[in-house]
């Protein structure tokens, strides 16, 4: 029994020994969890940062530098990009598009002072990359190489800004239709952060002439440029000014939309229903006789003073209000010995009036 608990003793020591060394592969590579790794040594084993654009074999990040590789779910990309397994990219991955004359963009959002794109140089990258940063274009860069280069620093920013959530955009030529992305490194300490954006509200019901204040907000809290565009499907329906304040010109619907301008182009919208408020026809007599002709084909009258002709008109034009009476009442004259004799009118029940006017 004591030879045998020994020899699975033995057993699992070289089971944990063969993982450590199988998991533990190049020494510099440390993964804090399996969103980054942490740089831990310089590129070339420099004691400074020394890595420059268009070194190749940029395996690693370089110290004071965090690595996220091109499938983390804070990186987007427009349609047409595909991920592709292949071992001589960072992390045995890429993301490549080979669609032309279709947009291609990259976007993310991190919080830092710098960033590097990390990607492959072949000779079918024939395509100038530009850079935008919290919606300014700031550079450019173009992949090309008459040979194929792996894990290639093909782009570095850094600022002298304190750390700060910023947005960037890298946009390809259209028409080329080669283009990979690789790994892209941050500050160390700072972070991708999805940029979102959301309205205060969805709908929004004004009648024709009125006005409401649409809320746009775009997060992180910190992002550099949080300025939105306003625009509207319809603009003979309704307008929007630059500061999101909506004014109802005419009966209908428009679709009331913000956009970021960082460069990342969110949007979402709040669709304003307008309508015309009911205005009472003036009456000219001092009394009316109303008719209403009722769904079940009979026909009632009343004979009617200006105020209560008004009074009537304005129930029946506002039962659009949920709030309003579903009945409305007439005082008739009261026969015999009554108190009060009193005619109740529900709302669905009228299939159409007629008003005549008359002075007395």
């Amino acid at each position: 029994m004591r030879k045998k608990f020994k020899f699975i003793g033995l057993f699992l020591c070289a089971f944990f020994v063969a993982a450590s060394v199988m998991f533990s592969g190049d020494s510099n590579k440390v993964f804090a969890d399996d969103n980054f790794q942490i740089g831990t040594a310089n590129f070339n084993g420099t004691a400074e940062n020394s890595a420059k654009v268009g070194d190749i074999n940029f395996n690693n990040p370089e110290i004071g530098w965090k690595r996220f590789d091109d499938t983390n779910s804070q990186i987007t990309y427009t349609s047409g990009w595909k991920n592709h397994d292949w071992q001589e990219c960072y992390d045995g991955t890429e993301t490549y598009t080979d669609t032309p004359n279709i947009v291609k963009k990259v976007s993310f959002s991190f919080r830092g002072t710098k960033f590097r794109i990390i990607g492959n140089k072949h000779p079918t990258y024939n395509s100038t990359v530009s850079v935008t940063i919290d919606g300014v274009k700031v550079d450019t860069y173009n992949p090309y190489a008459s040979s194929t280069q792996r894990q290639v620093l093909l782009y570095n920013y850094e600022s002298n800004k304190p750390m700060a959530n910023h947005s960037v955009v890298l946009q390809f030529d259209t028409a080329t239709a080669n283009a990979e992305i690789d790994a892209i490194d941050i500050d160390s300490t700072g972070n991708l952060n999805k940029e979102s954006i959301s309205l205060g509200k969805t709908t929004d019901s004004l009648n024709v002439g009125q006005t409401d204040i649409l809320t746009a907000t775009v997060t992180p809290d910190d992002t550099t440029n949080k300025a939105v565009k306003w625009t509207s499907s319809d603009e003979s329906v309704a307008t929007v000014d630059e500061n999101g304040k909506v004014t109802a010109v005419k009966a209908g619907t428009a679709t009331i939309t913000a956009t970021t301008t960082d460069g990342s182009n969110l949007s979402k919208s709040c669709v304003v229903t307008v309508t015309q408020p009911y205005t009472p026809p003036v009456v000219t007599g001092n009394r009316a006789t109303l008719t209403l002709y009722m769904v079940n084909g009979s026909t009632k009258q009343y004979d009617l003073s200006k105020d209560e002709l008004n009074n009537f008109l304005n129930w029946y034009n506002g039962m659009t209000n949920p709030l309003s009476a579903q009945c409305y009442v007439f005082n008739v004259p009261v026969v015999g010995s009554y108190v009060t004799n009193k005619d109740y009118i529900p709302f669905n029940k009228i299939d159409d009036f007629k008003v005549q006017e008359y002075t007395k």
